[in-house]
């Protein structure tokens, strides 16, 4: 019982740390995906080379 009740008092507390984190992750996928297109637009390269660089990076 006593676990139940600790559980239900638990509180969850976010911080502006995580968001932080969230937005720093958001802003990196976004640079590696640009890197990635970047890359595909050099001649010579197919749909499935673009399919390969995203999915095995």
């Amino acid at each position: 019982m006593k676990i139940l009740e600790a559980l239900q008092s638990y509180e969850v507390r976010s911080s502006g740390r995580d968001l932080h984190f969230i937005f720093g992750y958001f802003g990196l996928a976004m640079c590696m995906l640009g890197a990635i297109y970047a890359a595909a637009l050099s001649p010579g390269n197919t749909v499935s080379d673009l399919a390969l660089m995203s999915v095995f990076p």
